[in-house]
């Protein structure tokens, strides 16, 4: 669950400035 948890917060916030690179290196 703590996946869950991290991903539901600095992912997002991240993702708003620049797309996700570790997670879709296609972004």
């Amino acid at each position: 669950v703590t996946t869950s948890g991290i991903k539901q917060g600095p992912v997002l916030q991240s993702a708003s400035q620049q797309p996700v690179i570790a997670d879709k290196p296609q972004g």
